[in-house]
């Protein structure tokens, strides 16, 4: 019976080849596009999720009562983090991260790297997994840096960096460190990126701020306690924020600056980790929006949405010829469940179809993507037992419900009428010209978008600078220890 199915399917959809054609064209493109904005959306939503912890990280940041009105921003001083641990319950690990670059030098070799000044309880919080040497406490010794793979690969080549003597300028000076490990690569979905780790009290500010509440220049994330509720350690650290901003806070009533509702001046707050790529704090408060992506879920939604409409308008355009063949299955003692399940059995064929081309089109099509909407995502973000499950029963439901109105609205004329071949109506069908009202209408919304969005990309092309760009010239220094001598000779030079 199966098989015969199939057979009829296959007969019907090379008999109509031109229908066939045009419908896996047009959801051959859906499926493509859908598969490459999912692939952007995915990736972009499982920034920072990696984190063995991430559930329990988060990001310090501070909000400031000010006679214009609130600000609010991560920079931290010094003490803070120790003194915060010692004084306020609840954080299991805390570390201080200060990104800057770092001009490395061994034997003949200088790399400018991006550095991360950290605290030790820094690998124990993030999973930054370390592949080789010290694993436990990598940097326990204030001399001891821990360097990327990759890095690893352009220091050191194929010795092993393990040991090894390597010097970073810090302040104008060459000093030596150990590499004590080698981590994995952040992986692209990683707000925090680095290719060497050095301990924080090595930075070159450290010295001059390490007792100093005033000056604020990194970052601090902490690891709460699994019972720790962040909204209960913000208020927690109420009592400590007032005890030790307490000139800043005077300052404040000073200038005339209104508490919050909590009559306070100066508030802690917790952004948890996997929202650190969505945040932003140019309001003057802490904004978490997701608004790029959840566009971009729509725009996937309408494109898929108006190439089922498109499927099911033409599905029922093409049944009006059909009519004979379904009259004469009446005839022979078909029943409407045998028709609608050839129907679905014809839709999922096409569907199945489509999906192949589709993911051929997305793998064409990804490098051009990448470049057009600057991501680093690959199709491993797909790579989920339950996003394929998920899919699977997505693809089935979509398939049954496209393939049901068509079967229902043939399946509902009589025998006569059938074998009569001509497709009578008493009235105006209402969802029909509803389902062309949505297709067109979408169609229309997408493409308006899509002129108002390239309007926006011409206008910033082609906005005038107010000097020639083809003249101005970028002459990169990689860093190097004597670049300073080097603009100056080619200053000299000019």
């Amino acid at each position: 019976m199966i098989k015969n199915y199939f057979k009829i399917v296959l007969r019907s959809l090379w008999k109509q080849r031109a229908f066939t054609f045009l419908n896996v064209l047009g959801l051959t493109t859906a499926f493509g596009v859908t598969i490459l904005l999912s692939v952007y959306a995915l990736h972009q939503l499982s920034y920072d999720r990696f984190h063995e912890y991430a559930d329990r990280l988060y990001q310090i940041n501070i909000t400031w009562q000010t006679p214009k009105g609130t600000e609010v921003g991560t920079s931290q001083p010094t003490p803070l983090a120790e003194t915060l641990k010692t004084e306020v319950s609840g954080i299991t690990n805390i570390t201080r991260v200060l990104e800057e670059n770092a001009l490395t030098v061994y034997q003949e070799k200088e790399i400018n790297l991006d550095a991360i000044y950290v605290d030790n309880g820094f690998f124990r919080m993030f999973s930054f997994p370390i592949l080789n040497g010290e694993k436990e406490n990598p940097l326990d010794n204030v001399s001891s840096v821990v360097i990327s793979e990759e890095t690893a690969n352009k220091l050191f080549e194929n010795e092993n960096p393990i040991g090894k003597s390597i010097t970073i300028l810090i302040n104008g000076k060459q000093e030596p460190f150990i590499v004590s490990g080698i981590s994995a690569n952040s992986p692209t979905q990683s707000s925090i990126d680095y290719d060497i780790a050095i301990h924080f009290e090595k930075n070159p500010e450290y010295e001059e701020t390490r007792q100093r509440w005033g000056a604020q220049y990194h970052e601090v994330y902490i690891q709460l306690d699994e019972q720790m509720a962040p909204e209960v350690f913000e208020k927690n650290s109420r009592d400590f924020t007032n005890r030790h901003y307490a000139s800043s806070i005077e300052s404040l009533k000073r200038d005339g600056a209104s508490p919050n509702a909590y009559g306070n001046y100066l508030q802690l707050g917790l952004l948890p980790i996997t929202d650190l790529h969505f945040v932003s704090y140019d309001k003057g408060y802490v904004e978490v929006s997701r608004m790029k992506v959840n566009i971009i879920i729509i725009v996937i939604f309408l494109i898929v949405l108006i190439a089922c409409v498109n499927y099911v308008n033409m599905s029922i355009a093409k049944g009006s010829k059909r009519l004979r063949e379904i009259g004469v299955r009446k005839t022979l003692g078909a029943n409407k469940t045998q028709l609608f399940f050839q129907f679905w059995i014809e839709s999922a064929v096409v569907f199945l179809i489509s999906i192949c081309f589709g993911v051929l089109l997305s793998v064409l099509l990804f490098d051009s993507f990448k470049t057009l909407f600057r991501t680093s995502a690959t199709f491993e973000v797909l790579n989920s037992a339950e996003l394929f499950i998920s899919a699977f029963l997505v693809i089935v439901l979509v398939s049954i419900l496209v393939a049901s109105y068509p079967a229902i609205v043939l399946n509902r004329l009589s025998t006569v009428q059938t074998l009569k071949g001509k497709l009578e109506s008493s009235g105006r069908n209402r969802f029909q010209d509803a389902l062309i009202v949505v297709q067109f209408g979408i169609a229309i919304l997408l493409i308006g978008g899509m002129l108002v969005i390239n309007g926006q990309l011409n206008y910033m092309q082609n906005k005038d600078l107010g000097y020639n760009k083809h003249q101005v010239f970028s002459f990169p220094l990689n860093g190097n220890k004597n670049s300073y001598d080097v603009i100056k000779l080619l200053r000299e030079s000019l």
